[in-house]
């Protein structure tokens, strides 16, 4: 059976605000739903991950956040591109014997991408759907290929849950 953590990078206003309004309303909306399906409904951990010295986690994600079980929601701060370089971020998988990470947030072809590199190199499966990210555009279409070779990519986050809780 998979152990999965869900895994939210990045989303501070400072990194949201360069997005065009139809994408980020997109990316808040899908990101609720993989936090309420899976984390609230679900039980499965929620790892927040914050690019440290850029505020906090937008309101919108930061209020579901705080309904999660303090047990099974862990801030992991980061200045760098992977969340792996924390080495708490990586300690705590390997407590959790996580084997899967669902990756959600900004930018799909840096911070989230770079993470998920590490995660499959480390040895992690990756999942994450188009409708979960946001990146710039010249180099979103790349990164979706490196998401489809490397993980299980889904094009929206409700056949994501759907494949994931029936």
């Amino acid at each position: 059976m998979m152990k999965m953590a869900v895994v939210l990078i990045d989303m501070q206003k400072l990194f949201l605000r360069p997005l065009p309004k139809k994408t980020l309303k997109k990316i808040l909306k899908a990101n609720v739903a993989v936090i309420e399906e899976l984390c609230l409904k679900g039980g499965y951990p929620l790892m927040v991950v914050e690019y440290a010295g850029c505020g906090r986690t937008v309101r919108t994600l930061g209020e579901k956040i705080k309904k999660v079980p303090p047990r099974r929601r862990k801030l992991f701060l980061k200045d760098t591109w992977s969340a792996f370089e924390n080495e708490q971020f990586a300690s705590y998988l390997l407590e959790t014997n996580t084997d899967t990470l669902l990756l959600m947030g900004v930018y799909a072809d840096r911070c989230v991408k770079e993470t998920g590199e590490w995660a499959v190199a480390a040895g992690y499966k990756i999942i994450t759907a188009s409708s979960l990210m946001a990146g710039t555009e010249s180099d979103y279409g790349r990164s979706a290929k490196w998401y489809k070779k490397n993980g299980i990519f889904y094009k929206d986050e409700t056949s994501l849950l759907e494949d994931l809780i029936g």
